[in-house]
């Protein structure tokens, strides 16, 4: 994304003489923070004149913040009447916009400013209504939006030669012999157990919660934290969120007397006044006052009371979509001993994909085949929208 700014920015001033505006959004807090920094970090490997590198910002907004939603989450300070003030905007994690939101975007961004939506949109689909950026490529099967809609192949996260890769790709299209075949190799990336291997795994995440919870220092927590996850499709029941993560508590040693403890949060409510939004991680330290720590914008830590937070959860366990925009060297999956409505190719995929290093999946093959067979199904309407826009290309204009 910064390289695609960085010419952006080279066309306008050839053609203008004067740099455009950009603006950097994402859906959570969370991958606005991870935007930032990955365009940062990019600014340093582009090889382009400095007055170009100067006009790429490094810090990324929310979506919600960006277009100024009210208390009450119904209205929008930005629209047609208050546009943005930019001439392009790049939306990243695009997959997680409903469609409500993406109206409201559309409305607030000017008429002549460049729009660029970046996602992969075979992962879950966003919590509200619709499915945008999957209907945006289903649709560039048409003639005149195909030249609209760019797929990258190159993965950068994981090897796709290595079997965590193929194991990735094997969901993505469905492949559920492939799929079949790796849980049974033993490859060291891809490990797979029935579900009485729960209990197993949930030793190895006390272990990992030990030595995570052992430090005080932020930027280790933090590193530590990163190594790691277990995932389930739920937030209640018997493999839920709440269920696992007080199993990994009652595994956890005590903590050494006149050692503060420590647990790790994450927010689930967004408060525009501290910049600390829904799915942001943060180490809670339970000394006098307790005190939260969440990483900032410049690659350091702030504190904050614990009494100022908005609501919040402890983190043992995170759901599949709170982990979305994420990634970790090792990813834990648990699924149910029943197939489920819920559990779905998209949500496979997402979770197998938050993998650097290595995959654990603990359930039986049946429900895993099941999901892999099971497609999210949302119909919003927006890809027949788009064929008939085809079908009228006067009315196309510059959009």
């Amino acid at each position: 994304m910064a390289a695609i700014v960085a010419l952006i920015i080279q066309g306008r001033l050839h053609d203008t003489n004067a740099a455009p505006k950009v603006m950097l959004l994402a859906p959570t807090g969370k991958s606005a923070a991870r935007l930032g920094e990955a365009v940062r970090k990019a600014k340093t490997r582009i090889q382009a004149p400095e007055e170009i590198l100067q006009e790429i910002p490094e810090q990324a907004t929310t979506l919600h913040r960006a277009l100024g939603m009210q208390r009450d989450g119904m209205r929008f300070r930005r629209s047609a009447d208050l546009p943005l003030e930019a001439d392009v905007i790049i939306i990243d994690e695009a997959s997680m916009v409903d469609l409500g939101l993406m109206r409201q975007l559309l409305n607030a961004a000017p008429r002549e400013a460049t729009l660029l939506i970046v996602g992969d949109p075979d992962q879950l689909s966003s919590v509200e209504a619709g499915s945008v950026l999957r209907d945006l490529v289903s649709a560039s099967t048409d003639t005149w939006w195909h030249d609209r809609v760019t797929q990258l192949t190159k993965t950068y996260r994981y090897d796709d030669r290595q079997p965590l890769g193929q194991l990735v790709a094997a969901i993505r299209t469905g492949d559920g012999a492939t799929l079949d075949a790796l849980l049974d190799a033993g490859a060291d990336d891809v490990v797979w157990s029935s579900s009485a291997g729960l209990q197993a795994e949930l030793d190895r995440a006390a272990a990992h919660w030990t030595k995570t919870l052992a430090t005080l220092d932020p930027v280790e927590h933090f590193a530590l934290r990163a190594r790691y996850v277990m995932l389930s499709p739920f937030r209640r029941g018997a493999i839920g969120t709440r269920r696992l993560g007080a199993a990994i508590q009652e595994r956890l040693p005590a903590p050494a007397t006149g050692t503060p403890q420590i647990t790790p949060i994450i927010i689930e409510e967004n408060s525009h006044e501290l910049r600390v939004y829904n799915g942001d991680f943060a180490m809670l330290v339970n000394r006098e006052p307790p005190t939260a720590a969440l990483p900032s914008d410049a690659d350091g830590f702030r504190e904050i009371a614990e009494a100022r937070l908005p609501r919040y959860a402890d983190a043992f366990a995170l759901s599949v979509h709170k982990a979305q925009g994420s990634e970790f060297d090792e990813v834990l999956i648990v699924l149910p001993e029943e197939d489920a409505p819920l559990l779905t190719r998209e949500l496979l995929y997402t979770a197998v994909s938050r993998a650097r290093k290595r995959v654990r999946l603990v359930g039986p093959k049946q429900v895993v085949a099941a999901a892999l067979e099971r497609r999210a199904q949302r119909h919003s309407g927006l890809v027949d929208a788009i064929g008939e826009r085809a079908a009228a290309p006067e009315q196309r204009g510059a959009s």
